[in-house]
């Protein structure tokens, strides 16, 4: 039982969580902005796994905003210490988007903190779906450093073939 409190005592203490700006819309609470402030420190490491999985309730909640198909998506990833037990870091997410575009992202961002750099990194969920209005179908992220924009770009976030509400 000590071990397993000194376990748990250990990930409170390294979980650090880099989100530091979220703006919500609405009386859904959809998410409009997040800015982490991102350092080596937020990475996982030997002793300390950042970031947490998602939730039912989360991956509930990512449902009732969009589609049944979609995933719980990260809009700051675990990889990056995002959490997932918190619907503010919660968008819903086309399976596809959350595991190739998306992805690609999140490397290059990890990359970038792993090789020393400290980024804000800001994401803007845009919404443009009058049947869906609290699905997201771009996302849009910068990632700086200081006055430097060191990335920049969108990608979709199209709904899943079949896509039940």
């Amino acid at each position: 039982m000590a071990g397993l409190i000194a376990a748990l005592q250990l990930t409170v203490e390294c979980f650090v969580d880099p989100i530091k700006e979220v703006k919500r819309h609405g009386a859904d609470g959809r998410v409009e902005y997040i800015k982490a402030e991102l350092t080596p420190n937020h990475l996982p490491s030997k002793s300390c796994h950042q970031g947490t999985g998602t939730t039912a309730a989360v991956r509930a909640y990512a449902k009732q905003m969009g589609c049944n198909e979609d995933f719980a998506g990260h809009l700051v990833a675990r990889c990056l210490g995002g959490v997932g037990s918190e619907t503010y870091n919660i968008v819903p997410q086309n399976p596809s988007a959350n595991r190739h575009w998306f992805h690609d992202v999140e490397k290059k961002v990890f990359d970038l903190v792993h090789g020393g750099k400290s980024v804000s990194y800001e994401i803007q969920p845009i919404y443009g779906s009058p049947r869906l209005p609290n699905r997201p179908t771009v996302l849009s992220y910068k990632v700086t450093e200081g006055n430097n924009v060191l990335m920049t770009g969108t990608y979709p976030n199209p709904e899943p073939d079949h896509c039940t509400h």
